[in-house]
């Protein structure tokens, strides 16, 4: 009962079963296989583009924001009970990450700021 959407954890997970024992089903996996491999290339695109228009500091931190993304992301879609003690600990991860990606924005704009006056 801890997952808030369990209708949409059946359509983006595979069948109970081991990645190396799922069997090609048809089409549906050929599918998901090319659209993974087109998202795969757009990240990098952009990854590419992201460094090329500002630092490799800035990708950091957006790489940041995506572990932060992908650990509440993961905390809502999957059905595994933990105990408080490890919530504890990630979600202080997680403010953590924030606070440092909310102070980095502030500290670049103002940056920028001080160049146009």
């Amino acid at each position: 009962a801890d997952v808030w959407l369990p209708q949409v954890k059946v359509l983006f997970l595979m069948r109970p079963s081991t990645l190396l024992e799922h069997k090609l089903s048809g089409q549906g996996d050929l599918y998901w296989i090319v659209l993974c491999n087109l998202l795969a290339v757009c990240t990098n695109i952009s990854v590419y583009g992201l460094i090329g228009k500002t630092s490799p500091i800035t990708y950091q931190v957006v790489g940041q924001l995506k572990t932060v993304m992908v650990v509440a992301f993961g905390y809502i879609f999957f059905d595994v009970r933990v105990p408080w003690q490890w919530l504890l600990l990630r979600f202080t991860g997680v403010a953590i990450a924030i606070v440092g990606v909310i102070s980095y924005a502030i500290i670049k704009n103002s940056e920028a700021k001080d160049k146009k006056t």
